[in-house]
């Protein structure tokens, strides 16, 4: 929660920053809506906070956070941004029209940061620290459910299995999940037909030049001094 207040405020220097070119001196000297921030800053902390807590940013788990943690956040930014806008046409506070748009902006950005920056954080320091530690595993069944458990053990934090080799007993299977990885990494790209050269001795007559590869047909090879 601390955190987050933090991070509103340097939101709202950012957005005031914005509003007047990334000029320093011009906001502190030439404008009054830094005081007039600093006034206002308290109940703005009050109600993005107010909004935080029903929308469930409090008690969901940064280690899981995902597309709905995102969702919330866009809503709270949003609607505080709005409300800010609202106390600004009435003259409640003395900001920039633009100052709402900018600080729900990088509120989106730095809210969201410092949250899936944990969660990015603690998943590296978990795989560099356990994939020394998991056990070389071999897995029967190259099927659907296969593929699922695979998945599974790649992208699971609390796996301890290490995949290296997949068998099963059925060919056909198994050709049909190796084509469809060879059309997922674009064979094209690397793929091509390479162009047979063919050389023979000064006088060398019928010597077949075409399809040498499959071919090699030399009923009508003659040679000539």
């Amino acid at each position: 929660m601390l955190l987050d207040v933090m991070l509103l405020y340097l939101a709202c220097l950012l957005a005031l920053l914005s509003r007047f070119d990334l000029s320093i001196h011009t906001l502190m000297r030439d404008s009054g809506f830094l005081p007039a921030l600093h006034a206002a800053f308290p109940w703005m902390a009050i109600g993005m906070i107010a909004l935080f807590i029903p929308l469930k940013l409090y008690s969901s788990l940064w280690e899981f956070a995902g597309v709905e943690e995102l969702l919330h956040i866009l809503c709270a930014c949003f609607l505080f941004a709005a409300a800010t806008l609202l106390l600004i046409l009435f003259g409640v506070l003395d900001l920039p029209r633009s100052f709402p748009v900018l600080a729900g902006l990088y509120l989106v950005a730095l809210l969201s940061a410092s949250r899936f920056s944990y969660r990015l954080i603690r998943t590296i320091l978990h795989r560099s620290g356990s994939e020394k530690r998991k056990k070389r595993t071999m897995l029967i069944g190259a099927g659907s459910a296969g593929m699922l458990v695979l998945r599974e053990f790649q992208t699971s934090e609390n796996s301890q299995n290490n995949v290296v080799c997949v068998i099963d007993d059925d060919r056909d299977k198994l050709l049909a999940e190796a084509a469809r990885k060879v059309s997922e990494d674009a064979p094209a790209d690397w793929l091509f037909n390479y162009r047979v050269t063919t050389a023979y001795a000064k006088g060398v007559t019928g010597f077949p030049i075409n399809l040498n590869q499959t071919l090699l047909p030399l009923y009508n090879v003659a040679y000539t001094k």
